[in-house]
């Protein structure tokens, strides 16, 4: 099914939640917002924007520069490294680069839906003279990909702040459910110690022309929509919401009105101690934060 169709079926088959007399429709489906190279290239210039990265890339890779030693000695002699989710996979990659200095034999399996993010991940790794194979794939379909890696072996997954974009209970379950005994799993959120910083880093523009890059493919443009973000504080995420001013024709008979808002991406942003107890339920975990106290992680075993 391609984007408007997915966009569509979504917006068909859901009864719209009320904010008064308005409509609230909700879009969120990470897996439709990379599929485009238009929409991976709005996202990778995203990730360079100093407003959006110093709360999410920056200090993602600060932190695990910090704790490089802590990722090495969960790890195995001998082991396959799964990014999953993978970006351009330049964080997973300076872990690997350590690891392979302190003698780990490592073969690296980027995994992403978009065939661009992808072919720059693999990109990356080689240059470093790592032994990669990519998947473009669903990695919800987990089970197959793990099923495609070298048998017998430890796996390190790496879903990293991936996880603030899913069901956390849901993806955690599917993560353990395909992890063996000496596997590891790694994931991350931002954490929410400033909440209006964080509102106005998915406030930026440039967010917003990301997200935009989905809602063209049902007719939208950019005069016809009113970017926003907001922070439910029932979900505890970040909603990044568009406010119709114009229905576009391709939408005209599927009751959409002038002022109803588009949800088309949310992020979880916990404080550090509903981090941890999502964790705990599913796995034994390491903690990891760092200096601000803005960005946590956990090293996970079964």
């Amino acid at each position: 099914m391609d984007i408007k169709a997915q966009v569509i079926n979504k917006l068909k088959t859901q009864k719209p939640k009320k904010e008064g007399k308005i409509n609230v429709w909700n879009l969120h489906d990470p897996k439709i917002l990379y599929i485009t190279e238009k929409q991976t290239k709005g996202y990778t210039k995203l990730d360079k924007l100093h407003v959006y990265s110093k709360g999410m890339h920056d200090a993602e890779t600060d932190l695990i520069l910090q704790n490089l030693n802590k990722f090495i000695k969960f790890m195995q002699d001998d082991l396959n490294i799964i990014d999953l989710g993978c970006g351009e996979a330049l964080k997973t990659i300076e872990i690997i680069k350590v690891a392979k200095k302190q003698g780990k034999r490592i073969f690296f399996y980027p995994v992403d839906t978009s065939k661009h993010l992808l072919r720059i991940a693999i990109r990356n790794a080689e240059k470093e003279g790592i032994k990669t194979i990519g998947f473009q794939k669903d990695f919800t379909n987990l089970k197959n990909i793990i099923s495609k890696v070298r048998k017998n072996i430890q796996n390190f997954i790496y879903f990293g702040a991936n996880l603030s974009n899913f069901d956390r209970n849901k993806i955690l379950s599917l993560l353990r459910n395909n992890m063996g005994k000496k596997d590891v799993l790694y994931v991350s959120v931002q954490l929410r110690k400033e909440i209006r910083k964080i509102i106005e880093q998915y406030k930026a523009e440039e967010h917003g022309w990301f997200l935009f890059e989905t809602l063209k493919f049902v007719g939208f443009r950019k005069a016809d929509l009113v970017y926003t973000a907001r922070f439910n504080n029932k979900t505890k995420e970040i909603e990044a919401v568009y406010i119709i001013k114009k229905v576009p024709k391709e939408l005209k008979d599927l009751n959409l009105r002038k002022n109803d808002k588009i949800i088309i991406s949310t992020s979880f942003k916990p404080k550090l101690n509903q981090f941890k107890k999502i964790i705990r339920r599913h796995f034994k975990a390491m903690f990891l934060l760092n200096k601000e106290g803005t960005y946590t992680g956990a090293i996970c075993r079964i």
